[in-house]
């Protein structure tokens, strides 16, 4: 019973948790960075690259999901 739960939670934790620490967790340090690549901000370019990232992230979710039905 304790794996099988275990084993649910853990498409949550990738389709929510681990999206939500991307995107939030470094954009307080690297707002308050002056370092630019041509003149964009890190943190814009950080959240543009937690997009594909983000995808990927649900991927694996939804495959793991179907794997449990």
């Amino acid at each position: 019973m304790r794996g099988r739960i275990k084993r649910r939670s853990m498409p949550l934790i990738i389709g929510l948790l681990l999206p939500f620490l991307l995107v939030l967790g470094p954009v307080p340090f690297l707002y308050g960075a002056s370092w630019r690549l041509e003149g964009i901000p890190m943190a814009v370019i950080w959240l543009f690259v937690c997009i594909p990232l983000i995808a990927f992230c649900l991927l694996i979710a939804s495959r793991l999901t179907d794997e449990d039905a």
